[in-house]
């Protein structure tokens, strides 16, 4: 076997593991917001720990010191990770998200009003592209903050969403594979 039909087998196994951990992820999504939150928390923590142990490696082989800029940012990335899998820490991002939401849709609805009024745009496919993300955004996000049953929908909607592109690209991958092999 080539060294390039080495490297693309190995590629297409990382990311039909990839493509796991987020059909796990959306199955848990859809059975309940707060264990897609957990799941979610766990893989960004792990994400966030290796690249840690990484930046260490990177500092300790390149300049056989721990006490490097490179080591410093390492052990800034792992505690994260470390915090990202104990604490409530992405309850806190999550928690965010409906205000950020509501702001982006409210900055986007102004911007698509003011090209109309102020700048005089006359693209008029972008000023309703624009107005109608923007009041989606911002009710999207209203909603969120109002209407608690509305949390859990959302949560089975994004469960089903990972789901189905999860599906898609593993269907995608195993495919690609059966016709490199055929090749």
């Amino acid at each position: 076997m080539s060294e390039e039909k080495k490297k693309t087998n190995g590629t297409a196994k990382i990311n039909l593991i990839k493509y796991c951990v987020l059909l796990v992820i959306g199955i848990l999504f859809c059975m309940s917001p707060a264990m897609g939150e957990a799941a979610i928390s766990v893989v960004l923590g792990i994400g966030f720990i290796v690249a840690g142990v990484v930046f260490l490696i990177v500092s300790l082989a390149a300049q056989k010191s721990l006490l490097t800029v490179t080591a410093i940012i390492g052990y800034g990335i792992l505690a994260f990770g470390i915090l990202c899998m104990t604490a409530k820490v992405m309850d806190l991002i999550f928690s965010y998200i409906p205000y950020l939401t509501v702001a982006i849709g409210s900055g986007i609805t102004l911007d698509a009003v003011l090209g109309l009024t102020v700048r005089k745009e006359k693209n008029y496919f972008a000023f309703a592209i624009k107005l109608i993300f923007g009041v989606a955004l911002l009710v999207f996000g209203i909603l969120i903050l109002t209407v608690s049953a509305f949390k859990e929908f959302v949560s089975v909607v994004l469960g089903i969403a990972l789901i189905l592109v999860a599906i898609y690209c593993i269907v995608k991958i195993i495919s690609d594979n059966k016709k490199k092999k055929a090749d």
